[in-house]
């Protein structure tokens, strides 16, 4: 009898360790192998979750089936509402009358069932020019640059109560005379400097890709922002779109357009 107690109570020991590790991983890890987002960036560009992996939409027949289903739509980082999205070379929304609706700036649209929040930022002209000419000697290119795009903007990205500031520098496309084109996106924390994306390259007048600031949002629930870069080139009617998630320290492109 002594024995058959002991190996009941191992038993049930070992029945409540296996529910209580469930509840604590395998529920989670269900629900988040169910959660699923659908984003169009710009007019060209799908990016989808599913399965715990973000991934390029390329199939034409996918792509398709998209159409006629509501999305909730940013303009400019501003929330415009839910409509029905269609494509034909760009997206066009309506409304529930059918009634069309203007989509003019920077275009932002997902299905999900995860809550997304969108933060929008504003763009100023580089309030400290001593960080980015330090950080243009560290690249070895000369700090006195003259650029075709600078901006910064500033909020709090990962949710620790203090701003990060975002640079953003290039001099693509001159119309001054220069022997090299760079772009640099990079965050600013702290006195420390996180990279973003970096282009280097001989200029050859139209080559290279201009970046500039997408989005800013917050696509998984964890009150740590992600970021869509988009980079445009010289006579290329699609920009490279490129979305960064922000982990362990460093930003890493988690899925492109290219």
């Amino acid at each position: 009898m002594t024995d058959k107690k002991v190996y009941m109570t191992l038993f049930i020991i070992l029945i409540v360790f296996f529910l209580v590790m469930f509840f604590a991983l395998g529920i989670p890890n269900i629900l988040q192998e169910a959660k699923e987002t659908t984003l169009l960036v710009g007019d060209n560009t799908i990016f989808t979750y599913q399965k715990k992996k973000w991934r390029l939409m390329t199939d034409i027949s996918a792509k398709q089936e998209l159409d006629w289903k509501k999305y909730h739509v940013f303009l400019e980082g501003e929330y415009k509402g839910e409509f029905s999205l269609w494509n034909e070379g760009k997206w066009y929304a309506f409304d529930e009358e059918k009634n069309g609706i203007p989509l003019e700036g920077t275009f932002l649209a997902y299905t999900s069932n995860r809550s997304i929040s969108v933060f929008p930022f504003t763009l100023e002209e580089i309030e400290n020019k001593d960080v980015v000419s330090s950080f243009l000697q560290e690249k070895g290119l000369d700090p006195s640059s003259e650029f075709t795009a600078s901006y910064q903007t500033s909020f709090d990205f990962d949710g620790d109560g203090s701003n990060e500031t975002f640079y953003l520098v290039s001099n693509v496309f001159p119309d001054f005379e220069v022997s090299q084109i760079f772009s640099f996106v990079f965050m600013m924390k702290e006195n420390q400097i996180y990279p973003i994306y970096e282009e280097v390259l001989e200029n050859r007048s139209f080559n290279g890709c201009k970046p500039y600031f997408h989005t800013f949002l917050d696509l998984d629930e964890d009150n740590n922002y992600e970021m869509i870069l988009s980079c445009g080139r010289y006579s290329v009617d699609e920009p490279l779109n490129m979305l960064f998630q922000f982990r362990n320290g460093e930003f890493k492109n988690i899925v492109s357009s290219e």
